[in-house]
């Protein structure tokens, strides 16, 4: 998804991304937010590439995410953590929100794990009701 907006043809899969970043035995353990960034760089096929990707350790609320994307023309990685009743991390995934509807508040994402798309509620990203309760909490995007 990132890489087909920055103009490349995409071959890299979400597990080529793991062994890039992790190694070949694939951890089940969440990345942080330096290794999405790299991850999001190898994406696209370039480590020092003519894109720079920054990130935030917040989500972008639904006027920041609308404007970027109609803007820029170009989607943004939402980082969607995993947490348990202490509140610690125990997972996390990313997905490319790659479109949004103003009417209704829904944002259009795609999933590297299916690499299907899907519409949802905006407040369903930060509610935890996409992805089996992991909630919208660090944003990746680039120039």
């Amino acid at each position: 998804m990132i890489g087909d907006w920055a103009g490349y043809k995409v071959t890299r899969t979400q597990w080529d991304v793991v062994g890039y970043i992790k190694g070949s035995s694939y951890p089940n353990e969440p990345g942080t937010l330096d290794e999405a960034k790299r991850g999001a760089n190898y994406v696209v096929g370039n480590v020092s590439g003519p894109y720079t990707f920054y990130s935030s350790n917040s989500y972008f609320g639904w006027t920041k995410v609308e404007n970027y994307i109609n803007s820029k023309n170009r989607p943004l990685i939402a980082g969607l953590i995993y947490r348990n009743s202490s509140n610690q991390i125990i997972g996390a995934h990313r997905i490319a929100i790659s479109g949004s509807d103003p009417s209704y508040n829904k944002v259009c994402y795609v999933d590297p794990d299916t690499g299907s798309t899907y519409w949802c509620y905006f407040s369903d990203l930060l509610n935890g009701k996409q992805r089996g309760g992991a909630k919208f909490e660090t944003t990746i995007y680039y120039d």
